[in-house]
């Protein structure tokens, strides 16, 4: 990992750029300007991780999202409240990004120390390159969406036949849905 420094203006949806009330000639040109910054500075295909300064809103507007999921107005909300919405996205601005980590798509390594290892990649491609295995699963009882994996090597440490150890096998990656009470949904 090495860390540096860079130039990293606010979203165009941010409350720094709302306050300053442009007009849309000057909106045009603000994401002009945020576009020229993206395509000058590098992409090396690297997972992009942000210590403070403004966060990348790669799904949405983040004050936004944080201001009403931290007052009760997510998306499993019951009802939705126009008017307490605006409300709450006047104080949008409080929110600072502290961390903002990235993902390195299709490779995970997952560790229980002392108890289990997986090292997860993508699924090679005979022709060279990867493949990508999506699952879609509507009814499914800890998932809807996955995507099967390569697990390149795996192990779980236990007693006689608990302990399991296997290499080039598949796994799958997704968003658990679990919720603290042991519903599903």
């Amino acid at each position: 990992m090495e860390l540096f420094g860079e130039l990293k203006l606010p979203a165009a949806e941010s409350k720094e750029v709302e306050n300053l009330d442009l007009r849309l000639k000057e909106q045009t040109a603000y994401w002009a300007l945020l576009g020229d910054i993206e395509a000058a500075q590098k992409d090396d295909g690297q997972p992009v991780h942000r210590l403070l300064g403004h966060p990348d809103p790669v799904q949405g507007d983040m004050e936004a999202q944080s201001q009403l999921v931290t007052n009760g107005m997510g998306a499993d909300s019951d009802g939705w409240d126009r008017d307490r919405e605006r409300r709450l996205l006047k104080e949008k601005g409080v929110w600072r990004m502290l961390l903002q980590v990235d993902s390195d798509e299709r490779t995970a390594h997952v560790l229980i120390e002392g108890l289990a290892e997986n090292t997860v990649g993508p699924i090679p491609s005979v022709v060279g390159g990867s493949k990508r295995i999506r699952l879609d699963m509507p009814d499914g009882f800890e998932f809807k969406i996955g995507e099967i994996a390569n697990s390149t090597s795996w192990h779980v440490n236990g007693p006689g036949p608990l302990a399991l150890e296997n290499e080039g096998t598949y796994t799958h990656i997704c968003p658990i849905d679990w919720s603290s009470d042991g519903s599903t949904r």
